[in-house]
């Protein structure tokens, strides 16, 4: 880990921080988007806009659970992919 303060504990690296994923920007927008025109939306009972708003939240929970999902099991697959490069013949997993 690095400090960019502490001087003691600061260490140069060749990524970039603050990336951003655009499909995930968009993705993110659009939920946001969504979420607003329901709540400025006209509904005819309060029951239906609860409705809505229960199914709306419900849907990005599923959808954001399921994009943590798939980073992680690409992450956990480039994993496997970097362990298995460093195997050799005196190597045991």
């Amino acid at each position: 880990m690095s400090d960019g303060k502490d001087t003691d504990s600061r260490k140069k690296c060749g990524h970039r921080h603050g990336i951003v994923c655009e499909s995930c920007h968009v993705l993110a927008s659009t939920l946001t988007d969504i979420q607003t025109k329901a709540t400025t939306a006209n509904f005819a009972t309060t029951d239906d806009r609860d409705e809505v708003a229960y199914m709306i939240n419900y849907s990005k929970l599923a959808i954001e659970s399921w994009q943590c999902h798939i980073i992680r099991c690409v992450n956990q697959d480039q994993a496997r992919i970097d362990v298995l490069e460093l195997l050799d013949n005196d190597t045991i997993l």
